[in-house]
Parts: structure tokens; C-alpha cells; sequence
């Protein structure tokens, strides 16, 4: 078992059982142990008011930094605090350390595979606007897809699923 380093930083996954997430985790770890870290992880389980309640507890014990797997719900005044020792993912937050995906780019070039095969009616799952991190990034990216008259359909019968 390791020995209690003085340097701590909080790992926040929305699930513990994400393996997109765990996947990440898994590449953050030797970097954080070569700097003398020792990572704590909590999950948030999708809800803000849990993610408040571990940055509170956070906060109370001293905790150097926080990687926090952002989501819908989030907001920039809960994370006021940590705002120079956090690092957001997947959703991009003015004046945050953020890394996120190129979900407007992934899906220029889906299409456009796509389109270059020939395909011209196209569905897709469809992902509600206020889910920032899925559904407004597609959103934004469909307008210029359209241009190439390709008829984007979502499929609202996944909508009430999410």
C-alpha cells in the first residue's frame, strides 16, 4: 500500500463504471504518481448537488486539485472556487482548464464519409439541445451538413430515453 502523500487531487467520474471515463483515469495516473500525487476518485452519479456536496467536502480537507468529468447541470458558480486548480472534461466552462472533444469535427467528418459513399437520408439518435455536452455540440455541427443537402433525421423515440 502506498504511504499518505501531503498532495492529494480528487478524480470525479460521473460513474465508476464508465470505461470511457476509467480509460482516461487510467492515463492520468502515472502522470499524477510521478508528481507525487495521490488521487482520491468520487463518482457524481449525473447529479450537481452530489458534485457540490464532494467539492465542499474537498475543499474543507485542503485538496490540491480536482479533475472533474463534467455534464449537464454543472455550472460555473459551483466551481468558482477551484477555478485555478481544476481541470474540466468534457464540457468547456470561460475560465476553466477544459478538454473536450471535437464532437462538431467527429461529426463533420462522419458526414462527409458518409455523404461521399453516396448516403443522402441519414438518422441519427437524437440527443436533447440542453444536453450540453452531446446534444448541443450536434446541434451546432448539423446546420453545414445540411448544406450538402443530406437530410439529417433523429430518431425521437431515444429522446425520452436520456
Amino acid at each position: 500500500m502506498r504511504g499518505q502523500s501531503d498532495k492529494v487531487v480528487a478524480i470525479i467520474v460521473t460513474r465508476l463504471d464508465s470505461l470511457s471515463e476509467n480509460l482516461a483515469v487510467q492515463t492520468m495516473l502515472p502522470a499524477f504518481y510521478e508528481q507525487g500525487y495521490d488521487p482520491i476518485m468520487m463518482e457524481s452519479q449525473f447529479s450537481p448537488q452530489l458534485v457540490a456536496e464532494h467539492l465542499g467536502v474537498l475543499k474543507r480537507r485542503n485538496i490540491d486539485g480536482v479533475v472533474l468529468f463534467g455534464f449537464t447541470g454543472i455550472t460555473e458558480e459551483m466551481l468558482a472556487h477551484w477555478q485555478s486548480s481544476l481541470v474540466l472534461l468534457a464540457r468547456d466552462a470561460k475560465g476553466f482548464a477544459s478538454v473536450c472533444y471535437d464532437d462538431e469535427g467527429a461529426i463533420k467528418i462522419l458526414m462527409q464519409r458518409l455523404y461521399d459513399q453516396g448516403h443522402r437520408n441519414i438518422s441519427y439518435l437524437g440527443v436533447p439541445h440542453s444536453d450540453v455536452t452531446t446534444g448541443e455540440a450536434t446541434s451546432r455541427s448539423l446546420p453545414g451538413v445540411s448544406a450538402k443537402r443530406i437530410n439529417c433525421i433523429p430518431l425521437p423515440l431515444c429522446q425520452g430515453l436520456l
